[in-house]
């Protein structure tokens, strides 16, 4: 995690007056649970929970660990007092060390095979609340992030100004548009698959080409590509749900259609569906909303004078 103490800038390097010139953009990504996140890569130490008790919940696994195998890692409040103190177990409570340990201020403390545990206070913690994690041996591939949100400022128009225009993306996920048909070689028909899922991509549409790749097979061979030109590697046809990539899964009728090896389908994803502009005040996209902390906290525009552009009751 980034902390900025104060004020972030961002300057963009290249001069500009063109639509969409003097751009600066902030991307948000993060991973969905059961993929291999940045933890599982670095460290092999999952995320900490509270597993029992409703007292201060201020416990962090960290470090890296070097174990051979997955291990349930537990810490339980033994004493509380100046400060409070704790136990560890590795095998999910089921046997604990054997003497207490008093919580320290100074920064995380040594458990074993190279885990660690920072506590935000060493005292007003609750007897017996219990905090685990999950722990690996560090994985050596990273699952591709998916795209949660993006901050882009650019310049409107093609004059020579000081105004920019904020797009706010909010990745609600884009539709998956009918599939039709690019290239036919034998009898293909556009019900041979159907797609479903949430496209988590964007910000823009984009085309996604699926090809007949081996009809010699049982099942038959297909293969994707958002270019038409660099395709995947063969997959096999098959009547549950497959992954293309970014929330897209297809589903074929049947394992042995009738198609021939190069026939193409095609079908495009939609773009994120919530933006928000600001080039002196806030429009919203048809359909779309702003989501604001109590309808309270909105974002406030300003020009390069420094005048407030947006104002709302």
């Amino acid at each position: 995690m980034a902390i900025v103490r104060k004020n972030l800038e961002l300057l963009s390097p290249e001069e500009s007056d063109a639509d969409g010139g003097r751009q600066n953009k902030i991307t948000f990504y993060g991973f969905k649970d059961g993929e291999n996140d940045f933890n599982d890569v670095t460290s092999g130490v999952g995320p900490t929970t509270q597993v029992t008790g409703s007292g201060l919940n201020d416990a962090t696994f960290g470090g890296t660990y070097t174990g051979a195998s997955t291990k349930n890692y537990r810490v339980k409040v033994t004493a509380t007092g100046t400060p409070d103190s704790f136990k560890y177990s590795s095998d999910g409570g089921s046997s604990y060390s054997a003497s207490d340990i008093e919580m320290r201020s100074d920064g995380p403390q040594t458990l074993d095979e190279g885990l660690t545990i920072l506590w935000g206070a060493t005292t007003g913690h609750t007897l017996n609340d219990e905090f685990q994690s999950t722990v690996i041996v560090p994985l050596t591939t990273l699952t591709t992030p998916h795209k949660m949100a993006e901050i882009e400022v650019n310049h409107p128009g093609s004059s020579s100004d000081y105004k920019g225009r904020l797009v706010v993306r909010v990745n609600e996920g884009g539709a998956i548009g009918a599939v039709s048909m690019h290239t036919s070689v034998g009898s293909p028909a556009t019900s041979d698959f159907t797609t479903s899922g949430t496209y988590t991509g964007g910000p823009s549409p984009k085309t996604y080409y699926i090809k007949t790749t081996n009809v010699t097979t049982n099942p038959h061979k297909w293969a994707w590509s958002t270019n038409n030109t660099n395709y995947s590697a063969d997959i096999d046809m098959s009547a549950s749900a497959l992954d293309v990539e970014l929330g897209i899964q297809i589903t074929w009728t049947g394992v042995q259609a009738g198609d021939s090896v190069g026939d193409i389908y095609k079908f495009t994803v939609g773009q994120d569906n919530l933006q928000m502009y600001a080039n002196g005040d806030f429009v919203l996209m048809t359909g779309s909303k702003m989501v604001s902390e109590g309808n309270t906290y909105v974002p406030k525009i300003f020009d390069v004078s420094g005048t407030l552009l947006n104002t709302y009751s």
